[in-house]
């Protein structure tokens, strides 16, 4: 219902609690109880004129300008409504599993929980499109058609739903923030990737360093803020190309004509310092407590593939995700604070020397 009275009001600009009621054919109680419900995630806002309450959407909201865009673009899509593609919530989960590629009603079942029918039943309407595409053979597998120009903002949408639920508001919260100049989410949220144990990351740039204490505000326990201010952000794109590659195949909550122009930064990558600083690291780790062991670790496994895949031209959020599965399995135990054994660290150091002293080699060349 969220979903349906943000379509309206989209449509409308604003409507009455009574008009809302009329529209939707549900009780004025209702409608208050759902409206300060897109009231508190962000979404909406209530304001009282005279005797009248009127709502309507808040359009410096990430989400809704991401949900207006797909709107427009559904539009082209009759008999298709926006609502159609994302309710119900069983709907969207199936969606979002076909983002990173085709998958059999049988997968899905076993990804989702759904029943084989319940799936079939929400893929059913969009067959036949150019939304949804069925392979041949005894088992089907079912994709979204990479080609369709609707595919893009679903997706982005579905993100919001699928990606950070519980962290959605605080979100909205940061990126309302005058002090935040631009946000992005980047990391196996924007991957498609994400489980119980992932963080959200988070960039957030700021208007100048005495900005940079808003971390200090928006704190929750799986999110991971990464903040700098214009100035930083620049030095750290001209040393670490490879951190802006994945900032901006993140999802771009504010500021991106900012983080577009962050492209044309010129880059000098300093490879050898950030080497010596991660041997550093690696080398003083021991004397640290276990959690903070775990934390270093994390970011030195993830700098050291991004530097590698980055020189091999290969760099994106899902390539890093499926390296560190593949490479370095017990990162989610570092994730977890799992109590490690020294094995597990040596065979961690071993691995990130290993890729470090491959770039050392490929630059070497390149001389």
């Amino acid at each position: 219902m969220k979903l349906l009275m943000l379509s309206h009001l989209l449509l409308s600009g604003e409507m009455s609690v009574g008009e809302l009621a009329i529209v939707l054919d549900i009780s004025n109680t209702y409608v208050s109880l759902v409206s300060d419900g897109l009231v508190a995630d962000g979404f909406a806002l209530k304001v009282r004129k005279g005797k009248r309450v009127i709502v309507r959407a808040n359009m410096e909201s990430p989400f809704v300008q991401s949900y207006l865009g797909f709107a427009v673009i559904v539009g082209g899509y009759p008999p298709y409504t926006p609502v159609d593609f994302l309710e119900p919530e069983s709907r969207r989960k199936i969606l979002w599993q076909l983002k990173n590629g085709g998958k059999s009603i049988s997968e899905l079942a076993k990804i989702t929980g759904y029943s084989r029918p319940a799936i079939y039943s929400s893929l059913k309407p969009f067959l036949g499109s150019d939304i949804l595409l069925v392979g041949k053979g005894k088992t089907k597998k079912y994709c979204v058609n990479v080609a369709s120009p609707l595919l893009k903002r679903l997706f982005e949408v579905l993100d919001f739903f699928e990606s950070d639920i519980d962290l959605r508001p605080l979100l909205e919260k940061i990126s309302s923030d005058q002090r935040a100049v631009a946000l992005s989410i980047f990391g196996s949220q924007a991957a498609g990737t994400k489980d119980r144990l992932s963080d959200v990351d988070v960039l957030v740039i700021v208007g100048s360093t005495k900005d940079r204490d808003i971390a200090n505000e928006y704190k929750h326990s799986k999110l991971q803020l990464n903040v700098y201010s214009r100035r930083g952000i620049i030095q750290l794109v001209r040393a670490e190309p490879w951190f802006l590659k994945l900032v901006l195949e993140g999802r771009i909550l504010k500021g991106g004509n900012l983080l577009d122009d962050l492209m044309s930064v010129p880059s000098n990558p300093d490879y050898s310092r950030v080497i010596s600083e991660v041997r550093d690291m690696l080398a003083s780790m021991d004397r640290l407590p276990e959690r903070e062991k775990a934390r270093i670790m994390m970011y030195c496994i993830r700098t050291a593939i991004s530097m590698k895949l980055f020189l091999e031209g290969g760099l994106s959020q899902k390539r890093l995700m499926d390296t560190l599965a593949k490479r370095y399995p017990e990162f989610n135990a570092y994730r977890a604070n799992k109590n490690i054994d020294p094995q597990t660290f040596e065979r961690s150091k071993k691995n990130v020397m290993e890729d470090m002293l491959h770039v050392e080699e490929r630059k070497e060349e390149e001389r």
